[in-house]
């Protein structure tokens, strides 16, 4: 069952982990919103499900996708029309994990995570080698700013040409596997998680932690 991280649960759960496809959601990544695309079930646990998280409630494309949401508070619970589950999350994912071994349910997604997981890696190192040359350089959100005038103010105030992607690439494969990353700036946030600047085993803590789960079910939840 493949799970994804949101936004501020960044650093809940080991990026290292095979089932851990990244984060989701407008500042997600390739592998974790491809899966959401398709997921039949969608686990939230601890999750606000909020604007950046659901993309604006776009993310979840499955014409019959439904809801289970974990939360100890009420008001999330509810969201997307969810079935809402009011309990601690590891009570509630122990028993979930129980019930379902009982039942001898079993995911769907096969070679699909292996997959998309690949996929991921292959854009990490590109986005990691970007680049910036004076004349060519298109940034990956290309939102139609003066250019020039950015990029030569940027100059000015950093003296540096370094890219966000790269600088991270850099972090990610220099910094020890014991390092911890502390960022109170949502942007910093949003990077990491789009880029999957924890491809290693390398934690990174935020200031909140609630991490959103997707799984797509052979059989319809009930």
């Amino acid at each position: 069952m493949p799970f994804a991280e949101t936004q501020a649960g960044k650093g809940t759960v080991v990026s290292s982990h095979p089932l851990n496809v990244g984060g989701v959601g407008e500042t997600g990544c390739l592998a974790a919103n491809l899966l959401a695309k398709e997921a039949d079930l969608v686990i939230g646990v601890g999750t606000r499900f909020s604007d950046f998280t659901t993309a604006s409630k776009w993310i979840f494309q499955h014409p019959e996708v439904r809801f289970l949401n974990i939360n100890v508070s009420n008001f999330d619970a509810w969201k997307l029309d969810g079935i809402a589950m009011l309990a601690d999350a590891r009570e509630a994912m122990t028993a979930l994990d129980a019930a379902l071994a009982d039942s001898g349910w079993q995911a769907g997604w096969g070679a699909q995570i292996e997959s998309v997981q690949s996929r991921q890696l292959k854009e990490t190192q590109r986005v990691y080698q970007a680049v910036w040359q004076e004349k060519s350089f298109v940034p990956e959100i290309d939102d139609h700013l003066d250019r020039e005038s950015v990029y030569r103010e940027f100059r000015q105030i950093t003296d540096s040409t370094l890219t966000q992607s790269s600088v991270l690439g850099v972090l990610n494969e220099t910094l020890p596997a014991e390092a911890v990353i502390v960022a109170a700036a949502a942007a910093c946030q949003a990077i990491c998680s789009a880029s999957g600047a924890t491809a290693r085993k390398t934690p990174t803590t935020w200031s909140t932690a609630t991490p959103a789960w997707d799984t797509k079910s052979t059989r319809r939840w009930a």
